[in-house]
């Protein structure tokens, strides 16, 4: 993509009315800094995260066009760390994952849409998981 400026607010548009907001984030010195958020053509957000240094660092939340949370965790040094958690669309649990420096790490658990566990992996590192229902 080719920008005329290095610092500033870029707003980026969708094509079929170029009126309606897509996304929006601010540079410095030809680097994406503070937060960046993207829209659904409806105008609801879709998801939203802090950027340092051009990398994601810091809270991120994502959200069903509806505006139901769908999601949200947190970034360090563009790496998803602790624990990232997503729900169904009614706003019940679905997925609870963990993150250490952007490795899989402890239990993660899914759950139906009725509240009830339906998967559970443990990993012990980076590439070992044991499913467990």
């Amino acid at each position: 993509m080719s920008r005329d400026f290095e610092s500033g607010l870029l707003q980026l548009f969708f094509d079929d009315d170029k009126q309606t907001l897509a996304s929006q984030v601010e540079y410095q010195d030809d680097v994406p800094v503070g937060v960046f958020t993207t829209y659904y053509p409806n105008g609801e957000r879709r998801d939203e995260k802090t950027l340092k240094n051009g990398k994601p660092d810091g809270k991120w939340t994502e959200w069903y066009d509806s505006g139901q949370i769908r999601g949200k965790g947190k970034y360090v040094n563009g790496e998803y760390d602790g624990y990232q958690r997503y729900y169904h669309p009614s706003g019940g649990k679905m997925q609870v994952r963990i993150y250490k420096n952007g490795t899989r790490i402890g239990t993660w658990t899914e759950w139906d849409e009725s509240g009830n566990p339906v998967n559970r992996r443990v990993f012990s590192d980076a590439t070992t998981a044991e499913a467990t229902k």
